[in-house]
């Protein structure tokens, strides 16, 4: 994706998802995620929503309206150490297949004695669709995996729905000039 700059604001921005591991199918109600609109460009940001927590991992979702094609997934950590500057593989599985992303990119920000770690990667839609009907979905970062809690799933399905029902709608006006 284009805007890494305002998706990593984004991700500071996000609200709270208690978490819990996902176990079955989780009952989810439409409008778990976060749409925000830029009034400047019209960019329609579908988002899921985490709190970062300390010592974790965090999955976020991020489709944008300015690049309908592809989905962005990132993992946030904040930890007191950087844990993946030399070892940055990621793997998001849903329901039990892999999901083909790009080649995942690492960025470190080091903030008094915490470690701030983002890796992102972007999934084609086609791929992409595979997440609005998951019923579990885990990530691995290197040999650490990580189970998404049933909201993060939620809030992941929401995300693919709201972004295809904007992806078959008539493109919206831009800003008035």
């Amino acid at each position: 994706m284009r805007i890494t700059v305002f998706a990593l604001a984004l991700l500071l921005s996000a609200l709270s998802a208690p978490a819990a591991l996902a176990q079955q199918n989780p009952t989810c109600q439409q409008g778990q995620s976060l749409r925000e609109e830029d009034k400047t460009t019209g960019v329609v940001v579908q988002k899921t929503r985490i709190t970062p927590q300390p010592d974790t991992f965090d999955p976020l979702l991020i489709w944008t309206s300015d690049d309908p094609g592809s989905v962005m997934f990132a993992v946030l950590g904040n930890s007191a150490r950087a844990r993946y500057a030399h070892c940055n593989g990621l793997t998001l599985v849903v329901d039990g297949r892999a999901v083909v992303m790009s080649k995942p990119k690492y960025q470190q920000e080091a903030g008094g004695s915490r470690a701030v770690e983002y890796l992102t990667a972007d999934i084609a839609w086609a791929e992409a669709e595979k997440l609005g009907a998951a019923k579990a979905i885990r990530y691995k970062i290197c040999n650490d995996e990580f189970h998404a809690p049933p909201e993060f799933v939620c809030q992941a399905r929401d995300v693919i729905e709201s972004a295809a029902a904007m992806r078959k709608a008539p493109a919206a006006k831009g800003p008035a000039h």
